[in-house]
């Protein structure tokens, strides 16, 4: 997930909102942000993070350059960064961290223990369990509800499990660009990929599902996918190769187009028609009818 107006430079990607990386994610550069960062575990970013508001990083993270935070930091157990930790409210830190050029906080400095609190609560419930306490169980489930959860932004920059960002890409999901965005970079994508107006990526994708580009995106490398690539009025640089190909009238490709079930051109009037033909199926016109009657 890539909110409206990021940007990817050589070793910065600038964001909007939230950015959540999960566990075993590979990142060749770093993250600027207005919201907060999320860090999952056993993650290596090869770049800075800065953030306005917190930055949490879980276990066996790696950071090999500085990290910057205008709120809380929360850094867990054995996890290492390069360069120096700067940050204006308090500091919780696991142990066996490793800051390489120190840190400087001007609020509270907590060490906790190596062991997390969930795997406490884990070993007293199995404790609890053994006695044949088991009502005494439930009443502790039933008291961890949704409120202790973080709610996450509205808007997020978010990259799953075991991928990689930086020159070759590797997205383990589905891959949502939003409007004018500036991307670089060649992506290998195992889903979906939908890129929203005005958008510029600068590289190639393979995808394995349907490629979808709104109008006035450019590519400027080739693009595959096993299934349907349906452009709006955009530009690519480079080749397209998929099942079928749908474009718009005033697309450009200045490479080959090959489909082996077809090209097809949709029209405002092909799309008007498919549209009605969507709106029969689902009765939403009987519905209209009788809501305008109810009028």
């Amino acid at each position: 997930m890539v909110p409206d107006g990021s940007k990817f430079e050589e070793k910065l990607i600038w964001t909007s909102g939230d950015v959540v990386i999960e566990n075993q994610v590979l990142l060749e550069s770093g993250f600027r942000t207005d919201g907060r960062i999320f860090i999952g575990e056993r993650v290596k970013i090869r770049g800075d993070l800065e953030a306005d508001g917190d930055i949490r990083v879980d276990l066996f993270s790696t950071i090999e350059g500085h990290v910057a935070s205008k709120g809380n930091v929360y850094i867990g157990e054995g996890t290492q960064i390069g360069g120096k930790l700067s940050l204006e409210g308090n500091l919780d830190v696991g142990k066996n961290v490793e800051i390489t050029e120190g840190f400087e906080a001007k609020g509270w400095i907590n060490i906790r223990s190596s062991i997390p609190l969930v795997v406490y609560l884990f070993i007293y419930l199995v404790e609890l369990l053994k006695g044949g306490h088991s009502e005494e169980v439930e009443k502790i489930l039933g008291e961890l509800d949704d409120s202790q959860m973080i709610p996450i932004s509205d808007i997020f920059f978010f990259i799953p499990n075991g991928s990689s960002m930086g020159q070759e890409s590797v997205i383990n999901g589905h891959l949502y660009i939003g409007e004018k965005c500036k991307v670089s970079g060649n992506f290998l994508v195992k889903g979906n990929v939908y890129i929203g107006r005005g958008t510029q990526v600068h590289g190639a994708m393979r995808v394995t599902g349907k490629m979808t580009a709104e109008k006035d995106v450019s590519i400027e490398g080739d693009v595959e996918s096993d299934e349907v690539i349906e452009l709006g009025k955009c530009r690519v640089g480079g080749d397209l190769v998929a099942s079928k190909i749908v474009m718009t009238p005033g697309t450009v490709v200045n490479g080959v187009m090959h489909a082996t079930e077809g090209i097809q051109f949709r029209t405002r009037r092909i799309r008007e028609m498919e549209d009605k033909v969507k709106r029969f199926k689902d009765n939403v016109d009987r519905v209209d009818e009788i809501a305008e009657l109810l009028k």
